[in-house]
């Protein structure tokens, strides 16, 4: 038997304090409290104190499941004074929380026919044993369904699968409170759709997480489903109709009628609502029943349901706000806002209404930039379309225009860094730290861009300051691409175009630098074994005419000698014996930094 965990009870002395000022925490403690017969008792007080914070914290009370252990007699009484005194908000949480106590699952079964010796499996739905909270004086202790022993609830999501009252209890209970609103339905329709939109806004998506779980929603299937040809109501719980899937099920609300009359009430539970079928069947009766009501839908609200996470919803947002009369009134400032939170599923038709109503000239270059970074394609491409008209005209709008290097879509980005080079290249100035923010750009189509207009822009591929600086580039393409432009012959000039490519004359950068850079390219086990023989063969170079630095130099140079990949090694070797040859007074250093290799 699984060890017994006896909960903490709660304290009566702090929940009336508790609930004397309002705290939030009365209802935890609340459920801790374990007397039966006080409980009992307390239900009428509770239920009578009118002060607004003890009225939020008895909804808070009704919210949570049905499972705190002995609170029987207190949630029965409740029930029975709000259904006296008509309280149809009460009772409306009564109705969700009932709703909640029972859970059906699938099961299936082997079958076989003795009679023509076949087998088959056969799926059927049962609501499990062991969902009843017993009375063995640990409400966190259950029957074990197989051998009948208590077991120990596991975790939190366990202990809420069991709740208070029998079965055939919670199916009446659930039943009776239907029973209440169809009274009121039949008497006041306004009342009813009042109360129970109250309740349809408390479901959540958890209750419907298939479409087992929707159809043991009792009420909630008769408030939205009632006279569906889909499903009919057997042994006190709803089942599909005999060759009809939940696919095909349309909205049929009982009191029709009622939610006929008034558009608003279903306006307020879309915008309330927490459950997605009771959303999807708040679009469809609006769509059926007030069509006109739907044009005339205020702004606002539009908007608000374009920036719900709810797909759906936002599409349908978004449709209504293309129909709407009042699309003219949008301001500049309420569409950039938009497409910085719209649902990802509305914001083509948002970007299309923008295009539409919007003259590219109200809006900014910066806000055009900022748009065409954004990770939603429709937005970037917008943002795209609108920044091909902007003519940079200052430091400020260079500076805003090389933002949009860092744009997020990856399908839009070379389309902006191109566009941003056009228009930067328009400007007769030397400016070498555009190209740089180009070449240092995080990403490697940027990095590209920025290549070619290095080599485009040969003034600025002079300036022997961007080289001192990309030869720390952490970037290995940029990195090999430096290497292939370092050349030391003396004859040559600083700069020049040799066979239709840049070169650059190293002598006039750091030697430390270009150490650094001939290091990183060799030790790099992933790129550049087409450069490294040519790195080897400038190392050997360099010690021809600068024995000096030999003992920085050839601890660079073992890196390629001692490679494993033959080109390497071969080159390195090569320049080995080349460097003795043409330089024996640094034979006995090679000696010191190679002693593997046999000189003489």
């Amino acid at each position: 038997m699984a060890k017994r965990v006896q909960p903490k009870p709660g304290s009566w002395l702090r929940v009336e304090a508790l609930l004397e000022s309002g705290d939030p925490e009365f209802v935890d403690e609340l459920r801790r409290i374990q007397d039966a017969d006080r409980l009992g008792s307390f239900a009428k007080v509770f239920f009578n104190d009118k002060r607004v914070a003890s009225r939020r914290l008895l909804l808070a009370y009704l919210n949570a499941p049905f499972n705190a252990f002995r609170h029987e007699a207190f949630l029965k009484r409740l029930f029975k004074i709000a259904e006296a005194a008509q309280d149809d908000e009460v009772m409306a949480y009564f109705m969700v929380g009932l709703d909640r106590s029972i859970r059906r699952e699938k099961k299936s079964r082997n079958r076989y026919d003795w009679s023509t010796r076949e087998s088959w499996v056969e799926e059927f739905v049962r609501t499990p044993r062991g969902t009843t909270m017993p009375s063995n004086g640990n409400p966190f202790v259950y029957q074990n369904r197989m051998t009948g022993e208590p077991m120990a609830a596991s975790s939190p999501e366990e202990h809420e699968r069991i709740f208070l009252f029998s079965l055939p209890t919670r199916k009446y209970l659930r039943r009776r409170v239907w029973r209440y609103f169809r009274q009121i339905g039949k008497k006041d329709g306004d009342r009813y759709v009042e109360g129970i939109r109250k309740g349809l806004a408390l479901y959540t998506d958890r209750d419907c997480k298939d479409g087992l779980a929707m159809l043991d929603n009792w009420s909630l299937v008769h408030a939205l489903f009632r006279h569906s040809e889909t499903i009919v109501a057997k042994s006190r719980s709803w089942k599909l109709a005999e060759g009809r899937s939940l696919s095909e099920l349309r909205s049929a609300p009982s009191f029709a009628a009622a939610w006929a009359k008034n558009a608003e009430p279903l306006m307020s539970l879309l915008d309330d609502a927490a459950c997605r079928p009771v959303r999807q069947w708040c679009v469809a009766v609006l769509q059926e029943q007030h069509a006109d009501a739907v044009r005339r839908t205020a702004l606002e609200r539009l908007l608000r349901w374009i920036r719900s996470e709810d797909d759906e919803l936002a599409r349908f947002g978004a449709e209504l706000l293309s129909r709407s009369s009042s699309l003219g009134s949008v301001q500049v400032s309420t569409w950039l806002q938009l497409i910085r939170e719209a649902n990802s599923e509305a914001l083509p038709v948002v970007c299309q209404l923008m295009q539409q109503t919007l003259s590219p000239n109200v809006v900014s270059l910066k806000e055009s930039v900022e748009m065409a970074c954004s990770r939603s394609v429709p937005t970037a491409e917008l943002g795209l379309a609108w920044l091909e008209s902007k003519t940079p005209q200052n430091d400020r709008d260079f500076r805003d225009l090389l933002l949009a290097l860092e744009a997020e879509s990856e399908f839009i980005r070379p389309k902006l860094a191109e566009l941003v080079r056009q228009k930067l290249d328009l400007v007769q100035a030397n400016r070498a730290d555009w190209i740089l923010e180009y070449l240092d750009s995080r990403h490697a189509d940027v990095r590209e861009i920025g290549w070619t207009w290095l080599q485009q822009r040969s003034e600025v591929a002079k300036d022997y300051h961007l080289w001192q600086r990309l030869v720390e580039t952490p970037y290995d393409e940029v990195r090999l691409k430096v290497i292939e432009l370092l050349h030391f012959e003396s004859e040559q000039p600083v700069f020049a175009n040799k066979n239709d490519l840049l070169w650059i004359d190293a002598r006039n950068l750091q030697p430390d630098r270009i150490r650094f850079l001939w290091a990183t390219a060799l030790l790099n086990i992933h790129r550049g074994g087409k450069q490294k023989p040519g790195i080897v063969s400038a190392i050997v170079r360099r010690l021809m005419s600068h024995s000096e630095e030999a003992n920085v130099l050839l601890p660079i140079l073992a890196v390629a000698l001692r490679s494993v990949r033959s080109m390497e090694w071969r080159a390195g070797l090569a320049g080995i014996v080349t460097l003795v040859e043409k330089n024996p007074e640094v034979s006995a250093l090679v000696g010191t930094h190679f002693p593997e290799l046999n000189l003489i």
